[in-house]
């Protein structure tokens, strides 16, 4: 439904799966609990797995591409998904959200697939920049990502994935350049 763009509502839900309203209710008390669970990665997800680490061979001068990887990869699977994630920032947006339980705070794996490349940066790097790299990093995941390459930069897909790659293997770059 909300990647058809359809409203979304527990009774819907309900009637789209054949099944009773309190079946549904059982499992989702509001819209919001539909828009949340529907913008989760598949249990058979990579990235939803904690045990999951990003490709690459330890070496500094890979971490750029490294990066670049972890974001393509994490980029295919937000595009196919924009809209179900769209919805879920809109959700988030709200004043009430926390009180809602649409809160994002810890609900997002983005900084442990970005500390998993991190990790390899050289010693020297201090950890004020270590921090500063990871936040800059931050916005090339999942709805921020969508949202910012294709109604701000107004990048079809592959354009958008590829400035996402792009900016992720720069930023790192620079770091690597400072050491």
């Amino acid at each position: 439904m909300i990647a058809a763009g359809e409203p979304v509502s527990v009774q819907s839900l309900a009637e789209r799966a054949g099944v009773s309203r309190a079946t549904a209710y059982r499992y989702f008390t509001n819209a919001d609990s539909i828009v949340l669970n529907a913008s989760l990665p598949a249990a058979d997800n990579p990235f939803r797995d904690p045990q999951w680490e990003p490709p690459g061979s330890g070496e500094y001068a890979d971490l750029p591409i490294r990066m670049g990887q972890v974001v393509v990869a994490t980029s295919e699977w937000a595009f196919d998904h924009a809209n179900e994630l769209r919805s879920v920032l809109a959700a988030s947006l709200s004043p009430d959200s926390a009180t809602r339980g649409m809160s994002r705070v810890g609900k997002l794996n983005r900084g442990r697939w970005i500390d998993s490349v991190l990790a390899d940066l050289p010693p020297d790097i201090d950890p004020e920049t270590r921090q500063r790299l990871t936040n800059a990093l931050m916005p090339l995941f999942g709805a921020d990502a969508v949202v910012w390459t294709t109604d701000a930069a107004e990048l079809d897909r592959d354009q958008a994935i590829d400035q996402l790659r792009w900016t992720a293997e720069t930023l790192v770059r620079a770091v690597l350049a400072q050491s």
